[in-house]
């Protein structure tokens, strides 16, 4: 009868032990999948990122561009002016 009973015991234990590793196996598959789509999802980030700060830099130069453009604008504009002026004031 014990015998039985360990017999028992060992198959029990054994079948339990497959549906133990099959599950792991299952979770490990899982997660390499996981993983991967990880990795593809840091790395298109990381493109993102890097195009993000090639146009933000891009936008900058150009504003910085238009500012310089406008305040020569606005001085060419003045100078203007002020030539406009000095004729009108200067004796004829």
């Amino acid at each position: 009868m014990l015998e039985r009973i360990a017999i028992v015991e060992d198959n029990y234990a054994s079948g339990e032990q497959a549906r133990i590793a099959n599950e792991l196996s299952r979770i490990n598959a899982k997660k390499s999948e996981v993983e991967k789509l990880y990795t593809t999802i840091t790395n298109e980030y990381r493109d993102k990122a890097s195009q993000l700060t090639t146009l933000e830099t891009q936008d900058n130069r150009e504003k910085s561009q238009s500012n310089r453009l406008h305040d020569e604008e606005h001085s060419l504009n003045t100078e203007k002016k002020n030539k406009s002026l000095l004729k009108h004031l200067a004796p004829p």
